[in-house]
């Protein structure tokens, strides 16, 4: 399986989001049995906009990707068919109004410079990417941290590194999530 760019984050980072990165892991979540809406304001012309981290913010899912909210304001989507492929959407931090309202975009740029990773932009969010090496039961976990206003966002994805899940692993990196991080809307 071809991941995007890996490398290794700082201690106070993973505690900065060791809260929400422990959840993710390769499980089944809970599926919507109806297909979603059409929202002609998504990249790919098919999804529908679903709120996460109370309200606070969305992002389109692509039509036919399973979806669950995980309990803690974050949402868990699997795409379609029977992969062992999970991504989890959080909102990692949300800052208050004495900030600047591109607090969380100076966030991750500065963040992954102190870290030497190279930073993404797609539609005003700007972002870095790790991958971790996989774990004992074969799952690879790549995560996306992405600043949104004044907001951070973490896009993780849980794969299993078999053959039948490295192609839709390799399209959820390259295209989906790219259009989930474009989605992003406070």
């Amino acid at each position: 399986m071809r991941l995007v760019y890996s490398r290794p984050v700082s201690g106070w980072v993973v505690v900065l989001l060791g809260t929400v990165l422990a959840p993710v892991g390769c499980r089944p979540a809970a599926r919507d049995t109806a297909p979603a809406p059409v929202a002609p304001g998504h990249p790919s012309g098919e999804g529908s906009r679903v709120a996460f981290g109370g309200g606070r913010m969305s992002v389109t899912v692509p039509t036919g990707f399973g979806r669950a909210d995980d309990g803690r304001e974050g949402l868990e989507l699997t795409p379609p068919g029977q992969h062992r492929i999970l991504i989890w959407v959080s909102l990692t931090d949300m800052l208050g109004p004495e900030f600047p309202d591109d607090i969380g975009v100076r966030f991750v740029r500065d963040k992954a410079a102190a870290l030497g990773l190279p930073t993404s932009e797609v539609g005003g969010k700007v972002f870095w990417v790790e991958a971790q090496p996989p774990d004992e039961d074969g799952s690879v976990t790549t995560r996306w941290v992405v600043g949104v206003e004044n907001a951070v966002v973490l896009i993780a994805m849980a794969a299993q590194t078999d053959q039948r899940n490295a192609a839709v692993a390799q399209e959820c990196a390259e295209k989906t999530i790219p259009l989930l991080i474009g989605s992003l809307r406070k």
